[in-house]
């Protein structure tokens, strides 16, 4: 039964995901956004392209722009998401934000496993203290 609600919920997201037309906006420094209309805000007896208009107006910041485009033309890889631009009316990586924020990413991490030690460290060395564990015991 798991498998077939599974299933089923698989097919439905991608029906609604390859169905869908979102538009890129273009915001500044910050790269893309991306807007995936929702059928059921869909007025009755509204044509596609007047829904997806009105949708799409509604969505926009005003002052900015947006184009319209297939949810496959966005590029398949995702981590770069942040980096993502428009280019020709195209969504596009910008391929030297992508590195920055990797490499922000990776110092980030270092940082983090590097605090990480130190309280460990910390740790240990107040429970030596307090006379909980002798110097040098290993902690299972």
């Amino acid at each position: 039964m798991k498998k077939i609600l599974l299933i089923l919920l698989s097919l439905t997201l991608f029906i609604s995901i390859s169905y869908a037309k979102p538009i890129a906006i273009y915001k500044t420094d910050e790269g893309v956004s991306v807007i995936y209309p929702v059928s059921e805000n869909r007025h009755s007896g509204e044509t596609e392209k007047v829904w997806l208009e009105r949708v799409f107006k509604e969505a926009t910041p005003e002052g900015k722009e947006y184009i319209q485009i297939d949810s496959s033309e966005l590029p398949q890889i995702r981590e770069d998401r942040n980096a993502w631009k428009i280019k020709n009316n195209k969504v596009v990586v910008d391929q030297i934000k992508a590195k920055k924020l990797r490499d922000k990413g990776d110092r980030a991490e270092k940082i983090r496993k590097e605090k990480e030690r130190i309280l460990e460290e910390q740790a240990i060395s107040n429970l030596e203290e307090r006379g909980e564990i002798k110097k040098n015991e290993e902690l299972k």
